[in-house]
């Protein structure tokens, strides 16, 4: 309640005069019209714990006595309470508007406030903003000037998100639902249920465009990270995405899905509206696209991590990792493979 009073009258501490601050304000709450009605009949309050707040040595209420309850207003709205934010660090002179701007990260918008223009012209003794009376002991804040620390990216929850992605290393293409998007200026990271294709209902006298492309629920590969925000997925991939390339799946009452129950055996599944190799081409094209780009870095590409979405490949990537993480001699690597 006493924060509310010092927002109210706009000034870093209670002052023992506090009627002379209440004139702009039309409705003061229960405590500010006691503390004034007390005031008036020529009582005082001394706290017992300290009520300030932090900045300066100049309240611009004292060092301005012609501020109309607009000029207060516009002073709330940038935060500007004490004179020792808009003055030079020795205090000698008005800061530039953009300098004060600069000073709160540009974060002011709309033409020059009136009670700026009023220092300008009966503050200041010339046009080099030389204050007609200085301030002494000037707090100067430092990390006033600095920019803000980083946001918090914006974490969305897309509802039946499916995309793909290529994956380097093993030279294949990965499915997966996304589950969070964690998104700010400079990169963004998509977290994926991994998907995987289910070859079961596999017809060899269909060409490659008419078969349709089963997926289901991977049970946990080497790709699977850490994920705190739900227990569910077996397997969760953290990739930094660029942009997304997306892909639909049927609808569960459409002839296409119904067409596949048999085969999986109560287990559930998706299946895609495009085939397993149009939608590979496409995750392939996509990422020669990046990794040609002129501007392209490291955190622009897809993941390139381990993949093993079948337990067929689980071999190959074991020699992989032999080939490659390993120096040593080449008979020693066959006898490790072996």
């Amino acid at each position: 309640k006493i924060y509310n009073t010092l927002s109210e009258i706009w000034y870093p501490t209670i002052p023992s005069n506090i009627n002379t601050y209440l004139d702009h304000i039309v409705k003061p709450t229960y405590l500010t019209q006691a503390l004034g009605l007390l005031n008036q009949y020529g009582f005082s309050i001394n706290f017992t714990f300290d009520i300030n707040i932090l900045g300066g040595n100049t309240p611009i209420r004292d060092y301005m006595s012609d501020l109309s309850a607009a000029d207060i207003k516009s002073l709330k709205a940038k935060n500007i309470i004490y004179m020792d934010q808009i003055v030079s660090s020795d205090g000698n002179y008005l800061l530039s508007w953009s300098d004060v701007k600069r000073n709160n990260n540009n974060n002011y918008s709309g033409p020059i406030p009136a009670w700026y223009k009023n220092l300008t012209d009966n503050y200041v003794l010339s046009n080099n903003l030389r204050l007609i009376h200085p301030l002494n002991d000037v707090v100067c804040d430092i990390n006033r000037t600095h920019k803000s620390p980083p946001t918090i990216p914006d974490v969305t929850t897309p509802k039946s998100q499916w995309t793909i992605h290529w994956n380097n290393v093993q030279k294949q293409v990965i499915f997966g639902k996304t589950l969070t998007q964690e998104t700010d200026h400079l990169t963004s990271i998509s977290y994926l249920q991994h998907f995987i294709p289910q070859q079961t209902h596999h017809n060899n006298s269909l060409t490659p465009k008419k078969q349709l492309l089963g997926l289901v629920a991977c049970k946990g590969c080497l790709l699977h990270s850490y994920y705190p925000h739900d227990a569910r997925p077996t397997c969760v991939i953290a990739i930094r995405t660029q942009k997304l390339l997306l892909f639909n799946i049927f609808k569960k009452s459409s002839f296409e899905h119904k067409s596949l129950l048999e085969f999986y055996n109560r287990q559930n599944f998706v299946v895609a509206t495009k085939p397993f190799h149009t939608l590979r081409h496409i995750a392939y094209e996509h990422f020669i696209k990046i990794d040609k780009s002129p501007l392209n870095t490291s955190s622009q590409r897809p993941l390139d991590a381990v993949f093993t979405p079948y337990p067929s490949l689980l071999s190959n990537n074991i020699d992989n990792h032999i080939d490659h993480a390993l120096i040593c001699h080449p008979d020693l690597k066959e006898e490790l493979k072996s």
